[in-house]
């Protein structure tokens, strides 16, 4: 176990870990909206039932911006891919004209993952306190 880490093998596990925190993530959303969903009594209060219904509307795009954002990380990690390969093997210039546009539809997804990104954790947030809103004002009122 004393082996010396290398960058390629630190950046491998990086991406192992992000990505299993990003399904963990995930599934706290899903599980938060099921739950929300499963437990809640439309008799006890109507009039702050529009509370409920915004904070799943939040919870469902926060998980459909963790899905798309799933479908991103995909196409960019296969276009690094591709990437290196004509570079590697096809011995192509890494300043050529081909291997720039492969980084600029890198960059591309890679801008697209991160604006879902964030809208996946605000709609989250937001929804999380929605929800704390409905029950707090469902005590009260």
């Amino acid at each position: 176990m004393s082996e010396k880490l290398n960058f390629e093998s630190l950046f491998t596990y990086g991406r192992e870990y992000q990505t299993k925190f990003d399904y963990y993530f995930l599934g706290i959303i899903v599980s938060l909206l099921a739950l929300s969903i499963q437990t809640f009594n439309p008799d006890e209060n109507t009039n702050l039932v529009f509370l409920i219904i915004i904070s799943w509307v939040l919870l469902i795009i926060s998980m459909l911006s963790g899905f798309f954002r799933f479908e991103r990380i995909q196409v960019s990690n296969h276009l690094e891919m591709q990437k290196a390969y004509k570079v590697q093997y096809e011995k192509l210039d890494p300043y050529s004209e081909p291997i720039k546009s492969f980084h600029d539809l890198i960059n591309k997804n890679g801008k697209k993952a991160l604006l879902y990104y964030k809208t996946e954790k605000r709609c989250f947030f937001a929804a999380i306190l929605f929800y704390f809103l409905f029950k707090v004002l469902s005590i009260y009122l």
